[in-house]
């Protein structure tokens, strides 16, 4: 509603609402990468060893951004926003953007209802969008 009267977001709400959309990002990876295992979708012949790379990579950013912060958060009592500048670090989007173009990703989100958790529908969005979604100033 606020959009629609004019009134925008203040600062504070930028860094929520980006915040929740990083990590809509992340954790969807991730849940495609264990749905893809989970389902035994295999990488492409010709990926196999460079997709091993950007998993473990990726696992490795998930690690900081989500995991220790929420559980930093956690122990601080406080909320602990992912700001633009950590979301483009450690090359993030390229690897996103590697791990969406491999079929086996995109045949793991085409089978998301067996998987065992709930998978955030709009991810593909996101994913199609991060370019943009990942500018410092938007």
């Amino acid at each position: 509603m606020q959009i629609i009267h004019g009134t925008g977001f203040n600062e504070q709400e930028i860094i929520e609402y980006r915040t929740q959309i990083y990590e809509n990002i992340l954790k969807g990876m991730v849940y495609l990468i264990n749905g893809k295992t989970h389902l035994g979708l295999p990488w492409g012949d010709h990926t196999t060893i460079r997709m091993k790379q950007v998993v473990s990579e990726y696992r490795v950013i998930f690690k900081s951004l989500i995991d220790d912060r929420e559980s930093d958060a956690k122990r601080l009592g406080e909320k602990i926003p992912i700001f633009p500048e950590q979301f483009l670090a450690n090359n993030l989007v390229n690897l996103v953007h590697e791990l969406w173009s491999e079929e086996s990703i995109r045949q793991a989100f085409e089978r998301r209802r067996e998987f065992p958790k709930y998978f955030v529908e709009n991810v593909p969005y996101y994913i199609e969008n991060l370019d943009r979604i990942a500018r410092k100033n938007i």
